[in-house]
């Protein structure tokens, strides 16, 4: 009877251990927590920039498609001064010696055999490189925050085990020493209770330094203060997806949705285009110009201004550069000979981490069966010790280590769902299914 009050008891004083580490109703939900750390994290700041600097480079292209006018005034003093002598007409000169000169010139590209086009699509091209790291950076970041957020809920979890061990085991301790003052148990039960009780608390220590860490990280991710007090509210959910028979679909939804693929198949069109904009390096250029403005030195007046105006078309052809366009060629050939031998890398890198992501995934859904039989059997045994305690079969210590083992497959499965989780959210990210 008293053996029963004991442990009716000891289930209360569990419960409200549990429910004292319960997080508040403003908890903070994984969503919330990956929606936070999205918006306060500098490096989603810089991959921003980076899209407008892009934006810029597409409106710098922009520019080659309209004229270029400048505003040019000059003063220059000639000498000595050229003069004709004729007879009954007097002398004069050539040309005056104050010369005065102000106008606006205009150029404009006519035809260039297609390098502005060229430029431009470099320019967007690079505005969606741009924009695929953004992605990129997000997804990092977000499976960064995940692994923190589900590795929180884990410890704590462990934390609330160890906890109801430990309550557990000072309450051994108590019958230890009052059967050991009555005779009926040794000192020898009693040490080693104590010491059950001190390494389960040492390991509590340990479990909350690493906690600890793990809170600093998560609040520097989110942009707040490591003295901020947050509760966290989630729960190891799986979906245990039958993922042998998509291997194929999934690994082609891989190549087709994952960011390092895209950014590996547009560094490669970067160079593609970077190649044919070097081959524009000695194409000539039909460019029309004028310009008009106001200047001295018409006769008969050469001091007196006058209004003028240029306009003409040239043919600029590149006869001989000193070879820079051909080794601007060699150049854009050989970065997109190493662009193309990247992307094959992505490729292959990408087709190992889908099928390590799948084998992870079915190897914790296979510790989990066991972990769930293993915690089931664990129980058994805590019933039938306790049944056996109650009649003098076992001894205290071994009804100890039944409660120790079923505490310890109770952490084990939830070190195997923390583990399950983690592996298919890292699968989701593996072939392109979660982007934030």
């Amino acid at each position: 009877m008293k053996c029963k009050m004991f442990w009716g008891w000891l289930m209360i004083s569990l419960a409200t251990v549990a429910m004292a580490q319960t997080p508040p109703q403003d908890s903070l939900t994984l969503e919330q927590v990956v929606r936070q750390v999205l918006k306060n994290s500098p490096l989603i700041e810089q991959s921003l920039h980076k899209i407008e600097a892009a934006n810029a480079q597409i409106e710098l292209s922009n520019s080659a498609n309209y004229p270029f006018a400048a505003a040019e005034a000059s003063y220059s003093r000639i000498g000595p001064l050229i003069e004709l002598t004729i007879p009954d007409a007097g002398t004069f000169s050539l040309f005056p010696a104050n010369n005065y000169d102000a106008h606006i010139a205009a150029q404009y590209a006519l035809y260039d055999f297609g390098k502005r086009k060229t430029e431009h699509e470099l320019a967007q091209n690079g505005l969606f490189s741009a924009q695929q790291n953004a992605q990129t950076v997000r997804n990092m970041l977000a499976y960064r925050t995940v692994n923190l957020f589900y590795s929180i809920l884990y410890l704590q979890q462990n934390i609330r085990v160890l906890d109801q061990e430990i309550a557990a085991l000072r309450e051994h301790l108590d019958v230890a020493q009052k059967r050991a003052q009555t005779g009926s148990a040794t000192s020898f039960d009693v040490l080693t209770t104590r010491v059950r009780v001190s390494n389960s608390e040492n390991q509590k220590v340990d479990v909350e330094n690493i906690l600890q860490k793990q809170w600093v990280l998560l609040q520097s991710l989110m942009g707040i203060d490591s003295t901020q007090k947050i509760y966290l509210k989630g729960d190891f959910v799986y979906e245990n997806a039958e993922l042998v028979d998509d291997r194929q679909a999934l690994l082609q939804q891989a190549m087709n949705q994952r960011q390092e693929m895209k950014l590996a198949e547009n560094s490669v069109r970067h160079y593609e285009i970077a190649m044919h904009l070097a081959s524009f390096g000695n194409k000539p250029k039909l460019m029309a110009n004028g310009m008009f403005g106001v200047k001295n030195g018409y006769i008969p007046d050469l001091n007196k201004p006058k209004l003028n105006w240029v306009a003409g078309i040239g043919l600029n052809v590149p006869l001989f550069d000193g070879f820079a366009t051909h080794y601007k060629e060699q150049e854009a050939q050989a970065s997109l000979a190493a662009a193309e031998a990247y992307r094959e890398e992505v490729r292959r890198q990408i087709s190992a981490e889908v099928s390590q992501a799948i084998e992870d995934v079915l190897t914790q859904q296979k510790k989990l069966d066991a972990a769930d039989l293993q915690l089931e059997q664990a129980s058994e045994a805590v019933s039938l010790a306790n049944k056996q305690y109650e009649a003098g079969v076992v001894t205290n210590l071994e009804l100890l280590d039944a409660h120790t083992a079923q505490a310890q497959s109770r952490l084990q499965k939830s070190r195997v769902l923390y583990n399950l989780v983690l592996s298919e959210f890292r699968l989701e990210q593996t072939v392109g299914k979660k982007s934030w």
